[in-house]
């Protein structure tokens, strides 16, 4: 048997076991039932959701609705007009959550408090563009209070004096009310059910079955979406409480106050209907003591951005007793990435090659020179005199030495930990393009893009820029170009050697 509490304090109460349905139209007990039903052609833009509770068209491909009344999984369809509409993608608000069972027995009131502070919201994106039905526009003021509400709703009915029916189906016929505005708070827009000489002519409130439906004023002659039906506020026993009593508060997801999310998540799926990604795979493989160490990542598509998911394991060996002990690290990460991180990573993956000479130039310039030759001299193990630290500086400060320095340091075959990149970036076209490196040196900017060779350094400043920020491999991909690197190969010739023996007080 259904908890009395989950049919009119929330739909979404209906998960848990003792759950039930969601909040449609308790009228008043002197005005007859007739007064209240109307054809479904008095608004044509309320969206039925699979099996009950409702949404709003608000754009040609949009529809919202409250968070919880689509909470299970995808949603295949909805109906708008009598048509069956297919269903592309479902964006939940990150502030909502369902409340615990724990909440659903005993004292209301912290289930009361729960569900004042969660963002009871989402959005459904259709395949195709409703032609038929003109959307509602959100209203974007904040001057509810006051304004008197129209509510449609197709589902539990009942009256004032007795409340809702306990067994009132869920979807049925479509009745339309009115109530005043009298509660507004950031998330939420309230009226209560009031009766006699209080109440309007249509009074009503919104019962079981009608989840995210609209609530609707009017603003300068236009009617617009101001509210989405959701839940009674309660008091003592969750199990005692009886919906649709005269008296009662209901509140509304209060729409102005998330026209801004609204707007920011069509608007992202706009520009994912051109992202021109699909799919991404990042891997990294190196050697440790032990065995071999890997990373890697996926980089999927939702209709809002992309999704990173992936991580790190390290095996290697620690010695007790000389005794080797196989150790294993692990790092794993979800998270979410933007379409501009994705589209800058694809950017430069399409760039012409750069050829070695103009990167390294690049990479260590005059400027950079200046800033770190002190840095760099320190670091060689020379004898610390006068005329050797001229003789560095002034190669240093050459860019011909520093590029044959620069160059000798990546063409090194030297490798501690054999390291391995390889990007596999998959279009919507089908089309594949591969990204590959395996040098030992950093920052790693020298990589194989469809068997091509670049030096574009942009490449693995926008890997590491998709990654955590404990990722090995974004750390050692694009790890600033530290002096000391390559120092003693500007300095390593018979000059150096001669001076360095004027240098010793030996000689």
């Amino acid at each position: 048997m259904r908890s009395r509490v989950a049919c009119s304090v929330m739909a979404f109460v209906a998960a848990l076991a003792i759950a039930g349905s969601t909040p449609a139209v308790v009228i008043r007990d002197d005005v007859p039932d007739g007064a209240y039903r109307v054809p479904a052609s008095a608004f044509p833009a309320l969206v039925d959701l699979p099996g009950e509770g409702h949404g709003v068209l608000i754009a040609p491909r949009w529809v919202v609705t409250a968070a919880h009344a689509v909470r299970f999984g995808p949603v295949a369809e909805v109906t708008i007009k009598g048509v069956p509409r297919a269903v592309k993608a479902k964006v939940v608000h990150d502030g909502f959550a369902m409340p615990g069972p724990e909440l659903l027995k005993g004292d209301a009131a912290p289930l009361m408090a729960f569900l004042q502070n969660i963002d009871d919201i989402a959005l459904l994106e259709l395949e195709i563009p409703v032609t038929d039905v003109a959307p509602v526009a959100i209203y974007r003021g904040t001057d509810e209070k006051g304004k008197v509400a129209t509510i449609y709703g197709k589902g539990a009915t009942g009256n004032g004096l007795t409340g809702q029916l306990k067994e009132a189906p869920h979807r049925g016929e479509l009745r339309r009310a009115n109530n005043l505005i009298d509660a507004v708070d950031p998330r939420w827009i309230g009226y209560t059910f009031d009766r006699g000489a209080a109440a309007l002519p249509l009074e009503g409130q919104l019962g079981d079955g009608d989840s995210g439906g609209p609530v609707l004023i009017d603003d300068g002659g236009n009617t617009v979406l101001a509210g989405l039906a959701d839940w009674k506020m309660a008091s003592g026993d969750v199990d005692a409480f009886h919906p649709g009593i005269y008296g009662q508060h209901t509140f509304h997801v209060r729409l102005s106050s998330y026209a801004r999310w609204i707007d920011r998540t069509m608007a992202a799926a706009v520009k994912m209907e051109t992202a021109e990604v699909d799919r991404a795979e990042i891997q990294f493989r190196w050697a440790t003591l032990g065995a071999d160490a890997s990373e890697t990542y996926t980089l999927t598509r939702d209709p809002t951005g992309y999704v990173l998911q992936g991580g790190q394991q390290a095996n290697d060996s620690i010695y007790e007793d000389d005794q080797p002990y196989p150790v294993t690290t692990k790092a794993e990460m979800s998270g979410r990435r933007g379409l501009g991180q994705v589209k800058a990573l694809l950017d430069v993956l399409r760039a012409p090659a750069i050829r070695r000479d103009t990167a390294l130039r690049k990479l260590a310039d005059d400027d950079w020179a200046r800033y770190n030759v002190q840095e760099a001299y320190a670091s060689l193990d020379l004898w610390q005199c006068a005329e050797m630290q001229r003789l560095f500086a002034k190669r240093f400060l050459d860019a011909r030495y520093r590029l044959k320095g620069l160059a000798a340091y990546y063409d090194s075959r030297h490798t501690d930990d054999y390291p391995s990149y390889q990007l596999s970036v998959k279009l919507t076209d089908g089309k594949v393009i591969v990204a590959k490196s395996n040098v030992q040196a950093v920052p790693a900017i020298v990589w194989s893009v469809d068997g091509v060779e670049t030096w574009n350094a942009d490449i693995p400043e926008k890997i590491a820029a998709l990654l955590p920020p404990w990722s090995t491999m974004g750390q050692r991909v694009d790890t600033p170009l530290a002096p000391r690197r390559f120092a003693r190969l500007i300095a390593d010739d018979d000059a150096f050697h001669d001076l360095g023996l004027s240098c010793d007080p030996k000689h």
